[in-house]
């Protein structure tokens, strides 16, 4: 332990003066903190990352569907984990988006490649479709969803400049796309399941 002496310590003198300016309201001091959906977005994906084995959580990296109960245990959870207190601002700035939870899970590598194994099953494709459809898988795994229109842009766009209508017939593509509607459609609530 280190304890001064009192007789070799230093004195200081101050002489602060206090400036008094009068008494007035001031306004808009206390807000609500906003939503800083960067920090939230770690918080909750450090929150999937330790509760891998959470039912919702394993159905939607599973590609399995969900009903609205699955959702809303859910949901719960991540608000918890958001450490947000405002039920009705998470709601509404958070989860304007359904696949936003997709969004952040992701989808598991072993069940993107198995929803597209009968497509390429069907057929013998080349090396550069085959990579093409490979580009769709990765982005699945990264994203959980893939809405059509980022096909149209880089990276899909690199090789052909069409996108897929670059390396398939008009059929093969609507398949395709088909595959790609099945895996986001169970990133949502079946509406037969919900009622």
């Amino acid at each position: 332990m280190f304890v001064l002496d009192k007789e070799q310590k230093e004195k200081v003198y101050t002489n602060f003066a206090d400036e008094f300016q009068g008494v007035h309201d001031v306004i808009n001091v206390y807000k609500n903190p906003s939503v800083n959906l960067a920090q939230y977005r770690k918080k909750i994906e450090l929150y999937i990352q330790v509760h891998q084995d959470q039912l919702t959580i394993q159905k939607l990296k599973r590609n399995k569907s969900i009903t609205q109960v699955n959702l809303d245990v859910l949901e719960g959870l991540l608000l918890d984990a958001s450490g947000m207190s405002d039920v009705e601002a998470y709601r509404e700035k958070i989860l304007q988006e359904k696949p936003f939870t997709r969004g952040l899970i992701g989808l598991d590598m072993n069940t993107a490649k198995e929803a597209f194994i009968s497509f390429l099953d069907e057929e013998s494709y080349n090396a550069e479709q085959i990579q093409f459809v490979d580009q769709v898988i990765d982005y699945l795994i990264n994203n959980g969803i893939l809405d059509m229109s980022p096909l149209f842009e880089p990276p899909f766009t690199d090789n052909q400049g069409e996108s897929a209508y670059g390396f398939f017939d008009e059929s093969t593509v609507v398949e395709l796309f088909g595959v790609i509607h099945k895996v986001n459609a169970n990133s949502v609530v079946e509406e037969s399941k919900s009622t």
